[in-house]
């Protein structure tokens, strides 16, 4: 239960809530706070995770709502490990089960249809775009080397009961794939937010949510702003992290 030696326990900055990470690899951004607010949570939402890393994510998600019940999956086995421990540490094990299994095949992990939810934060970059990073945890969490966007968003569709909703974070630059995808998969995309790092600086994340058989037309939000130009967290940002919203 007790972090090792090349592990660090951090506070999440709401009811007490801590998350046990490696102080090397992988370890969670502002995108899981983000994202965790963002997706839309029903009163006793079925919701699966898609890559939960730490477990971050689905932590956030039932400290929104105690009635909603997360099956977290994810394929590194430290990061299986982290997040099985920091659900523990939390006592959050009625709530959330994390599944130690590979997105490529949910079909013999999960039956169809089960889920209200689903939320993932996909890999940022395909293969061959930017500088791949030496940490295999670090890798397979930010570029496609064990599982493509296409085959989040495949999954997630097949999960999802009809009117189901499909949250995600990604690069702004990577919308338009976003939206043919989810098009294609049959879970359109109805709400959109860009994340922009700095007030009239170009969106850099993007916030969609899907919905399962869902006919056109997308609310696009107001943008979310990161920093102030002093450097610090906006009024909002810092909201978010405190639970304070969502």
């Amino acid at each position: 239960m007790n972090c090792r030696e090349d592990e660090t326990l951090d506070d999440l900055l709401r009811d007490n809530l801590k998350v046990i990470q490696g102080r090397k690899g992988y370890r969670f951004s502002i995108d899981a706070v983000l994202l965790s607010a963002f997706a839309t949570l029903g009163r006793g939402s079925q919701v699966c995770e898609l890559g939960a890393g730490s477990g971050v994510i689905s932590v956030l998600l039932v400290h929104r709502d105690k009635s909603c019940s997360v099956k977290a999956l994810e394929v590194q086995d430290s990061l299986w490990d982290r997040a099985v421990r920091t659900v523990k540490l939390n006592g959050l094990e009625d709530n959330i089960e994390v599944i130690k299994g590979d997105i490529r095949r949910v079909r013999e992990i999960f039956p169809a249809g089960g889920f209200d939810l689903v939320v993932a934060n996909p890999p940022f970059w395909r293969i061959g775009e930017g500088l791949l990073p030496e940490d295999s945890e670090i890798a397979a969490a930010c570029h496609e080397v064990v599982v493509t966007l296409e085959e989040v968003i495949g999954a997630a569709a097949y999960l999802l009961r009809l009117g189901g909703k499909l949250a995600l974070i990604q690069r702004a630059a990577r919308l338009d794939e976003v939206i043919r995808l989810s098009h294609q998969y049959r879970v359109p995309v109805k709400r959109i937010r860009m994340v922009h790092p700095h007030q009239g600086r170009p969106a850099n994340l993007v916030l969609t949510e899907g919905t399962k058989g869902a006919k056109s037309g997308v609310t696009v939000l107001s943008p979310l702003v990161i920093y102030e130009d002093t450097g610090i967290y906006t009024s909002e940002v810092i909201s978010l992290y405190y639970g304070e919203e969502g």
